[in-house]
């Protein structure tokens, strides 16, 4: 979780001290450790899409993100008093209006460099793209299986899984019905509903692992 920098988004820089962005990112960093803990207190474990869990899962998605926010922050600006600048991890992924937007552009990007490289474009060059965009999704889905599975056992780790899957299938259909043309407003509404009608597959196996 901590491997966020990748020298081929960093650059020299005279050295400094980032007093403002080591404080933001210390506050989303505590947010999100504080909205995580009270996510797992609104409901025990319980199996996906059960009623008395959404708002263990929401609130452990919104924990999650601030927590993201916060840890990349952090470790970017770390690297200034060495004389080094890193490209922002995450663009403001909350801004995005579309799935491929948010996974391809805004959301951790040193992961979505990697996937993109090895993944969706040596089978796009082929006229593959979207078997490049279901590997790449299918290759992050078993990177967290595999993060998940001895921390939480196989069910929450196939839960975790299925989780990409879904992304990677609904990365297609927002293709299908040319999202990213829709206005503004719509292409939010769109991102939003596909990441609450998955997300119980994503914050409960997530819950698990970190609150026993």
């Amino acid at each position: 979780m901590l491997l966020v920098h990748d020298t081929r988004l960093m650059k020299p820089v005279p050295r400094s001290l980032p007093v403002g962005a080591l404080l933001a990112g210390t506050i989303f960093l505590i947010s999100g450790i504080l909205v995580f803990d009270a996510s797992a207190r609104f409901a025990p474990p319980t199996l996906p899409y059960a009623l008395a869990g959404w708002p263990r899962w929401l609130t452990a998605a919104a924990g999650s993100y601030l927590l993201i926010e916060g840890i990349s922050g952090i470790l970017i600006a770390a690297l200034r008093p060495f004389g080094w600048e890193h490209e922002a991890v995450q663009r403001s992924p909350v801004l995005s209006r579309t799935l491929a937007e948010f996974w391809g552009l805004r959301w951790n990007r040193v992961i979505g460099r990697l996937l993109r490289k090895n993944c969706f474009e040596p089978l796009a060059r082929r006229g593959a793209p979207m078997l490049g965009v279901l590997l790449a999704f299918a290759v992050s889905g078993l990177l967290h299986f595999y993060l998940v599975l001895p921390a939480a056992g196989l069910v929450p780790a196939i839960w975790m899984g299925s989780f990409f899957a879904m992304h990677g299938i609904l990365c297609l259909v927002e293709t299908r019905l040319a999202v990213r043309r829709w206005p503004a407003v719509a292409g939010h509404a769109f991102v939003v509903a596909a990441f609450v009608a998955t997300i119980p597959l994503f914050s409960e196996p997530l819950l698990r692992c970190f609150m026993r």
